[in-house]
This record gives C-alpha cells, sequence and structure tokens, in this order.
C-alpha cells in the first residue's frame, strides 16, 4: 500500500488529559469520533489494527474448536423476554430498543447470549450433536452514561463465543482450555495478563474468570496475594478475605436503648460507649434495581468491614444496589441518616457471616438519637435464616486462599472473560436435548467474550513510547514494514524502495510505501505514530542497493544489502512472531 492511496488525516496537537495510547491513536488518525459520543469510525489503520487482533482470535478459536459465526444484531424483544432479560436490562437503560412501523420491539444487541443459544437451539435436537462451540465478532451497543474512548463506548468491537454440553464436566473442559486459548491470543498480541476470579454480573451463572491487564486505563480493582506460592487473584467485586474473630462471652447483658444525640457513624459510636468496630453492627439500607419485589433492601455487616454492593446484589438477585437516598431511608426506618438497624425493621434484612458470632453487640435501633445496646440473635433480633457473603474485601486483608498472605489492589482493565452459565439459561429459555436414555435435559452453556476495541486501546497504551511514538508488534501492527525513501525526488531511492516493497510482498509481510513529497522529517514523524515494527529506509546509500534497516522493537539499525535483506528481516521475523499452539 502506496501512503498516498491510503486514506488518513494525522494530527500534530489533540486534547489535554489524553493518555499517551490515546494521544497516539488520535494523532495517528486510527478512528474517528462521530458526533455520537463513545461511537467511532474505523480508519484504515484502526481498521487493519483490530482485524490484525481479530485474525488472532479467530486462528486459537478455530484451533480450539469452535465455528465461525455471525449472530443477529437486531434481536426480538419476544427472544430476550425467553431468557427473563427484557425488563431487567430496560431497567438499567443499557440496551438501546428500536420499534418498527407495526409497533414490534427490538434490541439492539447489548451482548449475543439470547441469540447465540437460540441458533443452537435450532442446530441441536439429541445429546449426540452437542458439544456445539460458536464464535463471532461484531459490534455491539450499549448505552454507556460516560463513554471513555475504546475502552468504553456505546458501540464497541467484541468477539464473543458460547458453548452448550450434555454434561457439567463437558462445560468445564471447554472452559479450562478456552481460557488457555486466551492466554494464548493476549501472549500473540504481546499483552501480559493474569486469570482473575470474578463476578458473573448481569451474564450470570456460576463459574466466572476475568483476564485482566494491569493498567492505568482501568477502572476495575484487582486483589490478589503477596505471598509467592500463592497464585489467589481475584476482582474486588468477587474477592473474599479472611478476618479476624470476635471476642467471645459467655453472658448476655440486658437490651438497651441509649441516648446517642447526633453520634451516628462508627469512628462516634466507638469513641462514646468505648467499644471495639467488631462489637457493633452497621445497617446500609439500598435500593434495588431489576427486583420489583424487593425495591429497598437492608444488608448488615461487622462495624469494622465494608458492604460489597456487588455481592449483595447477586444474594438479592437484582441487576445492582445503590445506597438509598436520605428521604427513602427516612420514609423506611422512621428515622434520620445514622440510626437504622434491623431491629423491627420493616424491610428484607441480608446478614453478612462476620455477624454469626456476634453477642451483646450495639447496632441502631431505627429511633433518632439512639442506638441499642446488649443486642443478641436469638432474643431482641430472631436468629437469621442465612448469613451471606457480603464483606468488600481490601487490601492488607489475609488472603482466603493461603491465610498467611496480606491482599495487594492493582488497578486493571478486563480483556476477556469466560463463564461458566450452567443450565440456567437453558432452562429459562426452553431449550432442550433428548439425552442417551431418551429424556430431556437442559444442555449446559458457557459463554467467553474478548473485547477488541478495548484490546485495541490497551496495546495502544502499552506499546506506545510516547504521546508521539508507537512501535506495535509485528503480529498487530497495521503494517509490518515501513519503506520510506529519504527523498522522494531521487529516482534511485524510489526505485529502491519500490523493490524492497516487492521483496517484502513476496515474505507474505504487509508492508506501507511511502511515497508522499513532505518532508522527510514530517514523514518520520507520521510513522512513528504508525506503530510499523521495522522501518527500512532507502538513502544516500540506494545507488549501492544499500538499505538502513530499523529494527524498532529493540531499537537496532544496521545497514543492509539488497540481496542479504530477506534473510535479515526472516531473522527479525523469527525472533517476534509466534504461532498458535494446538490444543492438547
Amino acid at each position: 500500500m502506496k501512503t498516498r492511496n491510503l486514506l488518513f488525516k494525522t494530527k500534530k496537537n489533540v486534547p489535554n488529559g489524553l493518555s499517551k495510547g490515546q494521544a497516539v491513536l488520535e494523532k495517528g488518525g486510527f478512528f474517528y469520533q462521530t458526533d455520537v459520543l463513545g461511537v467511532y469510525s474505523d480508519m484504515p489503520f484502526g481498521l487493519l489494527f483490530m482485524q490484525n487482533i481479530e485474525k488472532i482470535i479467530d486462528e486459537e478459536l478455530e484451533t480450539s474448536g469452535f465455528s465461525k459465526v455471525a449472530l443477529a444484531t437486531l434481536q426480538s424483544r419476544q427472544l430476550w423476554e425467553r431468557s427473563g432479560r427484557w425488563e431487567k436490562y430496560n431497567a438499567t437503560n443499557t440496551m438501546y430498543t428500536a420499534t418498527d412501523g407495526r409497533g414490534n420491539e427490538y434490541a439492539l444487541a447489548p451482548t449475543a447470549e439470547e441469540s447465540a443459544f437460540q441458533l443452537m437451539e435450532f442446530s441441536a435436537t439429541s445429546y449426540n450433536d452437542l458439544p456445539i462451540l460458536i464464535q463471532q465478532t461484531s459490534t455491539k451497543y450499549r448505552n454507556e452514561i460516560r463513554p471513555r474512548g475504546l475502552t468504553r463506548g456505546r458501540a464497541f468491537k467484541m468477539n464473543d463465543a458460547y458453548s452448550s454440553h450434555a454434561t457439567l464436566h463437558e462445560l468445564i473442559h471447554t472452559f479450562d482450555y478456552t481460557l488457555k486459548a486466551y492466554n494464548r491470543i493476549f501472549e500473540r498480541i504481546g499483552l501480559p495478563v493474569i486469570e482473575v476470579e470474578a463476578d458473573s454480573g448481569a451474564i450470570g451463572g456460576e463459574g466466572s474468570t476475568e483476564v485482566v491487564h494491569i493498567s492505568p486505563l482501568g477502572d476495575d480493582t484487582i486483589l490478589n496475594c503477596n505471598d509467592a506460592n500463592c497464585s489467589y487473584a481475584a476482582n474486588v467485586e468477587k474477592a473474599n478475605a479472611v478476618i479476624s474473630k470476635p471476642r467471645s462471652t459467655n453472658y448476655q447483658k440486658s437490651y438497651r436503648e441509649v441516648h446517642t444525640p447526633n453520634i451516628k457513624s462508627v469512628d462516634q459510636l466507638c469513641c462514646h460507649f468505648d467499644l471495639d468496630p467488631i462489637q457493633m453492627i452497621k445497617t446500609v439500607i439500598f435500593e434495588v434495581t431489576g427486583c420489583p419485589s424487593m425495591p429497598f433492601v437492608a444488608a448488615c455487616i461487622r462495624g469494622d468491614l465494608e458492604i460489597n454492593p456487588t455481592k449483595l446484589s447477586n444474594v438479592v438477585g437484582a441487576l445492582e444496589v445503590n445506597p438509598a437516598s436520605e428521604e427513602d431511608i427516612k420514609n423506611l426506618t422512621g428515622a434520620d441518616v445514622g440510626f437504622a438497624g434491623p431491629i423491627n425493621l420493616e424491610l428484607p434484612v441480608f446478614f453478612d457471616e462476620s455477624c454469626r458470632d456476634l453477642n451483646d453487640f450495639l447496632c441502631g435501633c431505627n429511633h433518632t438519637d439512639y442506638h441499642a445496646i446488649n443486642v443478641n440473635f436469638g432474643a431482641v433480633l430472631k436468629i437469621p435464616e442465612s448469613f451471606f457473603n457480603l464483606l468488600m474485601a481490601t487490601d492488607g486483608m489475609h488472603c482466603p486462599s493461603c491465610s498467611d498472605g496480606i491482599l495487594e489492589s492493582n488497578v486493571a482493565i478486563e480483556l476477556g472473560h469466560c463463564f461458566q452459565l450452567g443450565q440456567g439459561y437453558s432452562q429459562q429459555m426452553g431449550f432442550t436435548v433428548i439425552d442417551e436414555c431418551g429424556k430431556a435435559i437442559h444442555p449446559y452453556l458457557g459463554c467467553y467474550g474478548i473485547g477488541v476495541s478495548r484490546v485495541a486501546a490497551v496495546a495502544a497504551e502499552y506499546f506506545a513510547h510516547s504521546d508521539k511514538k508507537m512501535v506495535l508488534p509485528l503480529s498487530i501492527a497495521p503494517y509490518q514494514v515501513a519503506i520510506i525513501p529519504v527523498n522522494t525526488k531521487d529516482q534511485v531511492q524510489v526505485e529502491l524502495a519500490s523493490t524492497v516493497e516487492k521483496y517484502m510482498l513476496t515474505m507474505k509481510l504487509s508492508c506501507l510505501l511511502e511515497d508522499r513529497t513532505i518532508s522527510f522529517g514530517k514523514r518520520i514523524a507520521d510513522h512513528d505514530l504508525f506503530g510499523s515494527p521495522i522501518r527500512i529506509i532507502a538513502g544516500k546509500l540506494a545507488d549501492q542497493n544499500i538499505v538502513e534497516v530499523h529494527n524498532l522493537l529493540i531499537d537496532h539499525i544496521e545497514k543492509v544489502h539488497l540481496d542479504d535483506l530477506p534473510d535479515v528481516i526472516n531473522s527479525i521475523v523469527e525472533q517476534s512472531l509466534t504461532v498458535p499452539t494446538p490444543l492438547n
């Protein structure tokens, strides 16, 4: 490809506040921000960049047995009602919907589970038709409230894969080797990643593992054990921790309600009663989205700990929970904020595991300026039928896996996510196959996803040297080789550059031949943005068929005769490219 035939527009200046990777993509003209915030058009460099990422994903998933399909993006309301997710997604305003002239309603797919399982249902009637493994890369649409570049757009490219199995064992096997495929994908792309336990979120299911990259672009917090012999790592939404045990007592003191004017916080109560927060239960009122039968709930946890809203929403069966407003708290508890408690509270109350062994504890009693002390389960409070894991784990807590290690936090960005959905969707959608005994069974389903747009943004960030230069790996660079004559008016240099291009094409390398008549410095500055890892310069020694080969991956320059050029380039390629690993 010659640069004069390629549509692009580089920039010298971009808005303040962009990271170096974002700035390079903006300056290099990889993507064009449309008039809709969070929606981009792919320019040639950006399209090639993402197509190369998609190619790696396709190769590794094909090696793992996945068939490539193209699922419908426009999906009916009836299909989403079969899965039970139409009302839930609409409640969060994250799904774009449309209506045709006859009043039929549709979803512009934010994700593809419904469409994928509909296709599987069509394709399988017997256990002999299973497993089914399919994958696609398509544009998804989500109404992000605060879109942020390519990492969180309203329209974004995503690869999603799905599997259907006759047994849970088969699902777990596919889940495990798909994770291995994901690790190979990111190894070939060149991005270091780690696997972490994760919450299943709106997708649902039991087992869930994220593949994340430690990056300041992320908005996820990852907790991992600092013990070198322990591999525990989890998203903070899912993470657990070992907490200290409360001091046990063998007696029960008399229950009392004590006047505590304007004493609301845990610290204030500790000071006032000379108590440790471990001897308290705090109650937080939450508003619930996506669960009409429980618009509000209360969650109780030990005074030294915090409630994890994600864990609570999973327990409740909601899409999300958020702290209730001051007005709602007053209406629901009959007391000002800071005095809520589980005693005689006419709301569903969920107790964290940390409350199980407490006795003679302090809590709110839904009476402004009063707290209850010497509260015990089985006396003032009914013994809960269940205690739940609602703990928000934080760095500094002890690791739940080895107990000796300490949890440390990092900011990370999710690049891939694998889910063991189990039979939930197949049961909800009425998807059955006949087993070997002639009985109808619900298949076990899996779901796997990689954010292609997000991977492109993160790769740009990781491989950007500055806001003016990026060197991408050969595996994902839009053009692997840039060929630049120093003087485009020098016929010898131009002809040598053209000969080099033919050599590169023979070697099956993508190359960009610079043929613009602007200054050499401007052309070099532009190519610094384009990310090609190999740069071949035809300059003063062109009349001797000698070029300069810049291996930008290791910042090495050497003068090479045209006859030796294939060997030199092959050596660079062999040292830089990996190939798909067959599945064992």
